[in-house]
């Protein structure tokens, strides 16, 4: 006897393939039009309310993402801790205070990803409070956490000796400033001629700024960070500041992380009139018997991911993903494609729910990394989709935070998603990518509300052919022309 409930449960599973089935969906024909031409494409629209697919483009297609990796470690992060979560970062010292003095002073890394030379500037105020003044023997900058991270990917390897860069910037528990100098270019008050250049927010001995900016009608300023003899970074500076423009800031990754903290910390404990008679050095082990003297709480998950996001920060991404290991009992010392492990479980178990709309074969995603500077990432439009139903559906403790760190297009950060199309400008938040090599990449995923204020959401994964490069700009007006058609609502 066929029982009505077994006829529920069978025409409610036929109502979901019929809502899910991919040959009633619509094709893209801007992102068609790019294939023809020879490049990768991966894409899906769908509607998340009531779950059907809108369009695709062999959306079940893996392909290198970019940055909209950090799609997936923002998830897990938010997933893990909550929008709320602190890292905390510990200065501790060898002896008790006494008389003002103690013998080594320890700066505990604690992986924040978001540490900055404020945080350091509070740190160094807090302890002036505790009445320290004089750091008998040491400062020591104690990664322990992640142990030391060996570089990854090419570009963080080569940028261990020279770097034009600071997304290539070295990974550690202790790093502070995202691994990065930073170089102020002004305009002389008193001669509107001359340009100055020095390191911000103090100029140190252990690193050079040579070379010299000029004022003039182009726009080209070049740094090259070199690591030299004993550690020390040197950066060459070039180019010219253009006419009616006052300054500029130029940013570079340092050679070592943990010794870039130790000497913007001292230069802010110098600041504070607290002395260090000794040396900076470097520890990886946990440290024992120590006086804890300050706890600094960093800035708020939420807001830490929406910088991340806007600026796509891989140095964040990753230090979070080191975290993120961590929490999972990773043992020391920490490697980012170890760590990237549990990132791919996390993304093969959301493409591997029942509750997807595009289900795929979840072995075919490939996750070396937290921020997607691994060449070896594979995506698809469909696993990205599963996150973004995922979220939306599944998680609204962790979705609006989720969605807050995506960027609307009229207020991002670059030019490259700028249209006069309002609804492009409005009605998207989203996560950009780009790679130029091994191919030319242009990716962007994220959330679109409709016009009777339906939610849904969208991937779309573009990758070059070898020797031909595909001008980000088309790419992104080809996926604005697609979208377009839904603007008006879930039906096209």
């Amino acid at each position: 006897m066929f029982s009505r409930e077994i006829f529920r449960t069978v025409f409610g599973a036929i109502c979901v393939l019929l809502l899910f089935d991919p040959a009633r969906a619509e094709n893209l024909p801007a992102l068609s039009s790019l294939q023809e031409q020879g490049a990768s494409v991966s894409g899906a629209v769908v509607d998340l309310e009531e779950e059907r697919l809108l369009a695709e483009l062999s959306p079940g297609r893996p392909l290198i993402p970019a940055s909209i990796t950090k799609l997936y470690t923002a998830a897990l992060a938010l997933e893990t801790w909550g929008p709320d979560h602190r890292f905390e970062t510990r200065i501790m010292s060898s002896t008790p205070l006494t008389k003002g003095s103690v013998q080594d002073l320890i700066f505990l890394g604690g992986g924040d990803p978001a540490l900055t030379d404020e945080d350091l500037w509070k740190m160094a105020r807090a302890l002036s409070r505790t009445g320290l003044k004089r750091v008998q023997r040491d400062l020591v900058i104690n990664n322990s956490r992640f142990g030391d991270v060996a570089c990854n990917v090419r570009d963080r390897c080569e940028a261990e000796r020279s770097s034009r860069n600071a997304y290539d910037a070295p990974l550690s528990s202790a790093g502070s400033n995202y691994a990065s100098w930073s170089v102020a270019v002004e305009r002389d008050a008193q001669q509107s001629g001359r340009v100055l250049t020095r390191l911000y927010p103090y100029e140190l001995p252990e690193v050079a700024v040579q070379g010299r900016i000029e004022s003039g009608p182009g726009s080209t300023l070049s740094a090259r960070r070199s690591t030299v003899a004993q550690g020390r970074d040197v950066i060459e500076l070039s180019g010219s500041l253009p006419h009616g423009r006052d300054g500029r800031m130029l940013y570079r990754s340092a050679g070592d992380a943990e010794m870039q903290t130790g000497h913007m910390l001292r230069a802010f404990l110098r600041h504070e009139g607290i002395s260090v008679e000794g040396s900076i050095r470097t520890s990886r082990t946990p440290p024992e018997n120590a006086v804890q003297l300050v706890n600094h709480r960093g800035d708020s998950l939420g807001r830490q991911l929406a910088a991340m996001m806007r600026y796509s920060n891989n140095y964040m991404a990753d230090i979070l993903l080191l975290n993120l290991h961590a929490e999972a009992g990773g043992q020391v010392p920490f490697s980012v494609d170890r760590a990237a492990l549990d990132l791919q479980d996390y993304a093969r178990r959301i493409a591997a729910a029942d509750n997807d709309p595009l289900p795929q074969a979840p072995d075919s995603l490939l996750l070396r990394d937290g921020s997607g500077l691994d060449p070896d990432n594979r995506l698809s439009a469909s696993a990205l989709t599963s996150l973004l139903h995922y979220l939306y559906e599944e998680r609204p403790d962790v979705f609006p935070a989720f969605l807050n760190s995506l960027s609307v297009p009229a207020y991002s950060s670059g030019s490259s998603l700028r249209n006069q199309d309002s609804d492009w400008l409005y009605r998207i938040s989203g996560k950009t990518g780009g790679l130029s090599e091994p191919v030319s990449v242009t990716t962007l995923a994220g959330y679109l509300r409709f016009k009777d204020g339906g939610w849904g959401a969208f991937a779309f994964l573009v990758n070059g052919a070898p020797g031909q490069p595909l001008p980000r700009q088309a790419v992104f007006e080809a996926m604005r022309r697609d979208l377009s058609r839904y603007w008006q609502g879930a039906q096209p």
